[in-house]
């Protein structure tokens, strides 16, 4: 959960491999209203971790100085000598000192949100509603309740059209709190399952033998007529 002095800042996910990237995370949360789907955004301090990738910086070795200890703040920074600003001397043969620019200003924390409404939830009125009521739920406490460095994916259901708004909101709220906690589910299944790749539609019953002519039953001879 965000902190009350520093809200996140909330944009928007648009590209469709963001949607699947948090979808292969198998990490979401199912309410009567809504599923919320969640992961670690790219750059983000959980995903460098994964990677194995470490942020601290490599320390100097030993005797070796750099420029960078040399810096000095803007405010105690020396007038400059003379002849350096026409290039004639260098900062060390001058006895100068580099001084080193102002802290850039921090960005934000920030999430991201995308939303998802299928053909389940119903025709393009229904999905529409439910794409504006989701919307109507992420802007009131998405901001309030995103952990930074995080991408979410809301998505309707049937329920969301016509559940109540108060619901809704707890929906989303419980949701929000449960969503990086909870396990994994297991995964989809590969090409060929139940209604994936080229088995779509075709029937997995093996198919019926055909009688052959030596399996009929044999008929009794009938006894012929005999000639009078």
């Amino acid at each position: 959960m965000a902190d009350d002095a520093a809200p996140v800042d909330i944009s928007r996910l648009k590209r469709r491999r963001d949607f699947l990237r948090v979808a292969a995370e198998r990490r979401k949360w199912v309410t009567p209203g809504l599923i919320l789907q969640a992961a670690p955004m790219p750059g983000s301090l959980e995903t460098a971790q994964r990677k194995g990738k470490s942020r601290k910086a490599k320390a100097p070795a030993a005797g070796h100085t750099t420029p960078r200890n040399d810096l000095r703040n803007t405010a105690d920074c020396p007038t400059p000598v003379s002849g350096l600003e026409a290039g004639s001397v260098d900062a060390e043969s001058a006895g100068g000192h580099l001084c080193s620019a102002p802290d850039p200003v921090p960005a934000p924390p920030m999430a991201r949100v995308g939303f998802t409404v299928s053909k389940k939830v119903g025709n393009a009125v229904h999905r529409n509603r439910a794409r504006r009521r989701l919307r109507a739920v992420v802007d009131a406490l998405m901001a309030e309740l995103a952990t930074p460095g995080t991408d979410y994916v809301v998505i309707g259901r049937v329920d969301t059209v016509d559940r109540p708004y108060d619901a809704l909101l707890q929906d989303f709220r419980t949701a929000m709190k449960r969503v990086l906690t909870a396990s994994k589910s297991a995964p989809m299944p590969g090409k060929g399952g139940k209604g994936h790749g080229r088995g779509k539609g075709r029937s997995t019953a093996p198919p019926a033998k055909e009688s052959s002519p030596a399996s009929a039953p044999s008929r009794p001879p009938q006894p012929q007529a005999k000639p009078s």
